[in-house]
């Protein structure tokens, strides 16, 4: 996928790789999961030192079950948003696509966020064993790599699957993208609220 994309999505397109769509994306989230877990759960007293010791604990008791949880579903949930929103967005611009070569051409563009995914285990583990502390940046790097990747590969399963030019495989994705980040920040408003309520709860 990421070394010959052109014939993976060209496949994708014809109605055949609605399967790859979905290991792509499950090891996305198993990978993310993994990632989580090795980390510590994600929580860690140097993020929120106001908060006592008690509603610390409360706080990483509540999201040590949320996070995990978060970390397998969100892939799924931007596989299946993407999907919903592509596929109207190719039919307004023209194309021809079905909703199964939506889910499968977006499936196979997240293989990105399984790759760094998957690199950022490996980054963790050695920077737990050499205690380096500049492999972040090479994670950061990496995630805004895999973005531009990832939204090309959209761009081309468009134009592979929906038959679509240049610039309407561009627009629709646009017009998908936009709906994504509306979603993005909704869910991130939530997010903040769960954490807030968890660190307020009761004793």
């Amino acid at each position: 996928m990421l070394w010959s994309p052109r014939e993976t999505l060209r496949s994708v397109g014809e109605g055949r790789g609605l399967g790859a769509g979905v290991t792509v994306v499950a090891l996305w989230a198993l990978a993310s999961l993994l990632l989580l877990l090795l980390s510590g759960g994600g929580v860690s007293r140097a993020q929120f030192p106001e908060l006592p010791p008690e509603e610390f604990e409360r706080l990483r008791s509540g999201l040590s079950v949320v996070l995990p949880v978060l970390a397998f579903v969100l892939p799924f949930v931007w596989w299946a948003g993407l999907s919903a929103l592509v596929y109207p967005a190719t039919l307004v611009l023209g194309g021809r696509a079905t909703l199964a070569a939506a889910f499968a051409f977006v499936g196979v563009a997240c293989a990105p966020w399984a790759a760094v995914a998957v690199l950022q285990i490996l980054l963790a583990g050695l920077q737990g064993l050499t205690g380096a502390g500049a492999l972040g940046g090479v994670a950061l790097a990496a995630s805004a790599g895999a973005l531009v990747w990832h939204a090309a590969l959209v761009v081309a399963g468009a134009r592979q699957a929906a038959r679509l030019g240049r610039g309407g495989a561009v627009g629709s994705c646009a017009l998908a993208g936009l709906g994504c980040l509306v979603a993005a920040l909704f869910l991130a408003i939530t997010l903040a609220a769960l954490v807030v309520g968890f660190s307020g709860l009761p004793s």
